[in-house]
């Protein structure tokens, strides 16, 4: 149950009894439930009393007291007061708090899956042209893009995750005469590397397996016929290595989507004569222009070059997006980019809106950049790879799990340090750790009570009165709306916060209350605090999950 919305409920409820008639004829009362910072204030409060006043110019005390006497208090609840200036907190039942337990495990790992409905969603993220390997510049995105569909998911919706391979134009074709460049030099040729064209280690290794595979087969032939063959063997190369790599960080798709199949079908070609009939495409010194200005840009784009008539990225991405929303039906589509992408948003969003796409169902997220902190392993990967770390170091060093938590650990709309040496300790300085073995200590608990034979009607959950095992319940009974909060705002930050807070107060209930007992009289208190630890382990491996990450049993 998400409590805070319930709670919304109750109260609008309310509202509608308190001068009825003023508020069928006034706009909507904006109010907000919310967990307080200051314990004593409540388990939720509500700004209701004081949004109601500015409405009608009264005392919000006044205003909270009839509120009050006119809310139907749900059961979950055990009181209700109010707190100058205009708040009303809510407190929770601890009989509530311990029931809540037995759904928790009646449920086992539905407790907060709600029932698929029919929203599709997509979630494109990634994306990197096919010219070489994933570094860790590509990382965050990509853990954010899988835990974000994992986390839609748990709300019921339809997710595609997809990964746009931009394979076409001038980025491919430069890839491929660079590769070329290299194949060709180990036959004890001497030609130059191509004016912006790519110098990466990988591009020596493809080289040298193709050599290793064909031996001399390209070079017998025209430079026109072996470009043809090598950007196919490249890009297959580049995007097995790019899978490869995801994979080790637990990511994985619905699907691939060729940019150039946009252009073979005539999907992109289709795009543009759409435009033109709305009159928003025109020709100048020999290019193809979008007229943004007609949509509220400060300038035009071109769609299609002078020079050799290619298609630009804006104008591909356009078909591509029109793909997403008029011929694969996707009820919203999420992209999430680089935060060197920020100008690209509008110009897209004004392009979809002239094809008939609603503002509000394309939404991109921007990352912002990533940097490492280290005292030794820095030197080490800028050595072997120069500045760019390759991700698959990344993750051999720290490991999957340590990639993902520290990824999601902060807003993406905020700049993040992640730090190597912390990442690998085994200690409560690190977080990833620290959460794991709290999963793990539990299992280690549960093993260690088999003797105990704990049964769900035997157990008498009224014993847990103690206020860190309130605490914990308290926590345990957030997590539904964790879940749909972190959906509706698409902050899945909020997950690691989550796993993060609820290790601390298992900590603290540990320090507090002994679990496993030490006589006979103390079995029935033992046999109730294995519930809640056998309910606070499936909460945390149900965060991990959607998170990406392992559940250890042991550390």
């Amino acid at each position: 149950m998400e409590i805070s919305f319930v709670l919304k409920k109750y109260l609008n409820e309310a509202l509608s009894s308190f001068n009825g008639e003023y508020f069928k004829k006034s706009k909507k009362i904006d109010f907000v439930v919310e967990k307080p910072q200051i314990k004593e204030h409540g388990d939720y409060s509500s700004n209701i009393a004081l949004q109601v006043s500015r409405e009608l110019n009264q005392n919000p005390e006044e205003i909270a007291k009839i509120i009050i006497k006119n809310l139907e208090l749900p059961d979950f609840i055990k009181n209700v007061s109010f707190k100058k200036p205009g708040f009303i907190n809510f407190f929770l039942s601890d009989q509530w708090l311990q029931e809540n337990l037995k759904s928790i495990l009646n449920k086992e790992n539905n407790y907060s899956k709600k029932e698929n409905f029919n929203k599709k969603i997509q979630v494109e993220f990634v994306s990197v042209n096919p010219t070489g390997n994933l570094h860790i510049g590509h990382a965050r995105g990509a853990v954010i893009g899988s835990t974000l569909s994992n986390l839609l998911e748990t709300q019921g919706f339809q997710v595609n995750r997809e990964y746009y391979i931009n394979d076409a134009g001038n980025q491919i074709d430069l890839f491929t005469e660079s590769l070329y460049v290299r194949y060709m030099n180990l036959f004890n040729n001497n030609l130059p590397i191509p004016e912006n064209g790519y110098e990466g280690k990988e591009l020596e290794e493809i080289a040298e397996q193709i050599k290793s595979e064909n031996y001399e087969k390209f070079t017998k032939i025209s430079k026109k016929e072996a470009l043809i063959h090598l950007k196919e063997i490249g890009i297959k190369q580049i995007l097995n290595n790019i899978k490869d790599d995801l994979i080790k960080l637990g990511v994985e798709y619905n699907s691939w989507f060729s940019e150039k199949s946009l252009i073979k079908n005539g999907e992109f070609t289709e795009t543009i004569n759409i435009l033109k009939k709305k009159d928003l495409v025109f020709e100048e010194d020999g290019a193809t222009w979008l007229d943004s200005k007609k949509l509220g840009d400060n300038k035009n784009n071109v769609l299609i070059k002078s020079e050799g008539g290619a298609p630009t990225y804006f104008a591909t991405d356009i078909a591509y997006h029109k793909n997403k929303f008029l011929t694969r039906n996707f009820d919203m589509v999420i992209d999430i980019w680089g935060a060197d992408h920020h100008g690209h948003i509008k110009r897209l969003s004004d392009a979809l809106k002239a094809l008939g796409v609603e503002r509000n169902r394309f939404v991109v997220i921007l990352n912002q950049i990533v940097s490492l902190k280290t005292k030794s392993s820095m030197t080490k990967f800028s050595k072997r790879k120069g500045t760019s770390i390759p991700l698959k170091d990344l993750i051999e060093e720290v490991g999957k799990d340590a990639c993902r938590y520290n990824f999601l650990s902060k807003s993406p709309d905020s700049q993040m340090e992640f730090d190597i040496d912390v990442s690998k300790k085994s200690s409560s300085e690190n977080p990833v750790y620290y959460v794991q073995y709290a999963h793990a200590r539990m299992n280690s608990i549960i093993e260690k009570s088999r003797d105990l034979n704990l049964s769900k009607s035997t157990s008498n959950l009224n014993l847990l009165t103690h206020y860190t095992e309130i605490e914990v319940m308290k926590k345990l009974s957030e997590f539904p709306e964790i879940l749909r909060f972190s959906s509706e705002k698409l902050e899945v930050h909020r997950l690691p916060q989550y796993t993060l807070e609820l290790s601390q107060l298992l900590q603290k209930f540990y320090e507090k209350c002994r679990v496993l007992p030490e006589k006979q009289k103390d079995y029935p208190i033992s046999n109730s605090r294995l519930y809640l630890i056998k309910a606070s382990k499936l909460i945390l491996s149900e965060a991990l999950s959607i998170m990406g990450m392992e559940s250890p049993n042991k550390m």
